[in-house]
């Protein structure tokens, strides 16, 4: 399998205001995929595929969803596949490079596909993908890195909007929380600041004039996937939000509360070690309790070592919490890296909103 960066992106509007913005959705979900090569054989093949028909459409494997399918027989008519995938009206059965079957799909089981005629060829274990019409958006792009080795890169862009899907990631007050505790958000960064010009003449007294009234703040981060399971949810996540367009809720870094006592079922206070500078900046704040989702409705510093919030009755006993920040992505484009056995991973920066 080639290493694989999968882009999808949109197109949204957004407008601001002194206080919040409004953005609009232009578009539905497109997928582009760019594979890397590195022998130079593969070179070759790839020149002559693209002087042969730049302009034209091609069918492209979704490397990224490929599974091994165990034997196959010349009179199969279904086969093994992910079908956490995206599926069109083709399949690839993948032997090796001068071996394989283009298949018309009929229809998309639990663990298989069923072809609209039996394969033709066995295969012992071959490689079963997707395949998508695209077109080569780019030059090939090629550097040497041996004799016996160049890198190529080839980028294809599908035709087909992304299929939209019903994400299975949890929802509190209309939007979904992305769930980075199961699946590492790392090497967050990022920064907070007001709309601020300096009004500065060299000549007299320095004027902060502020230009919105809301703070801007912004957080850098990466997911890492080791399933297909685990992309597929992600990316029906992604056609939900819309690029820019949807908000969504994020664990806040570095606020997670603290229990001086773990709350239990029916509890409406939360004891917790002082996390924030004063009780009132609780006040509104939404939180995440084990697996509930609450806002607070007041709070009080009881004492120097204990803060108390006011949520509504927990459902179950908690044992971990955390702050709420609701987003939205600041790119229509996400990029996913998928590598051989290592599965994919996410980089990604978040802009903070209020709506």
């Amino acid at each position: 399998m080639p290493d694989i960066q999968e882009t999808i992106s949109w197109q949204t509007d957004i407008g601001r205001a002194d206080v919040g913005e409004m953005r609009h959705s232009l578009r539905g979900g497109r997928g582009a995929y760019r594979y890397s090569f590195m022998r130079s054989g593969d070179y070759l093949a790839a020149e002559g595929l693209y002087r042969s028909a730049p302009l034209d459409d091609w069918l492209v494997p979704a490397w990224a969803d490929a599974v091994k399918a165990g034997a196959v027989a010349d009179t199969d008519l279904s086969v093994t596949a992910n079908t956490s995938s995206e599926w069109g009206d083709k399949a690839l059965i993948f032997g090796c490079s001068d071996d394989f079957v283009v298949a018309d799909v009929a229809s998309v089981g639990v663990g298989e596909i069923t072809l609209s005629a039996a394969v033709g060829k066995a295969y012992d274990n071959p490689s079963v993908m997707p395949l998508h019409l695209a077109y080569i958006s780019d030059v090939v792009n090629v550097r040497a890195i041996t004799t016996r080795h160049v890198g190529i890169e080839m980028t294809f862009v599908r035709r087909d909007e992304m299929a939209e899907a019903t994400p299975s990631y949890q929802q509190f007050g209309g939007l979904y929380f992305l769930p980075c505790a199961s699946r590492p958000m790392q090497n967050l960064a990022g920064g907070i600041g007001w709309p601020v010009e300096v009004i500065d003449n060299e000549m007299g007294p320095v004027v902060l004039e502020q230009i919105r009234a809301q703070l801007e703040a912004y957080y850098s981060a990466s997911m890492s996937f080791g399933s297909s399971a685990d992309v597929k949810a992600f990316r029906a996540f992604l056609s939900a939000i819309r690029g820019r367009d949807g908000a969504f809720w994020v664990g806040s870094y570095g606020g997670a509360l603290s229990f001086v006592v773990a709350p239990s079922a029916g509890a409406t206070t939360l004891r917790i070690a002082p996390l924030l500078r004063t009780a009132a900046d609780y006040v509104g704040r939404s939180v995440r309790v084990g697996n509930e989702f609450r806002t607070i409705t007041a709070a009080s510093e009881f004492s120097a070592t204990e803060h108390r919030l006011t949520v509504a009755a927990l459902s179950a006993t908690a044992t971990t919490g955390r702050l709420l920040r609701k987003v939205r992505l600041e790119s229509d484009a996400v990029e996913l890296r998928h590598r051989r056995g290592l599965g994919a991973r996410c980089t990604f920066t978040l802009a903070e909103v209020t709506e």
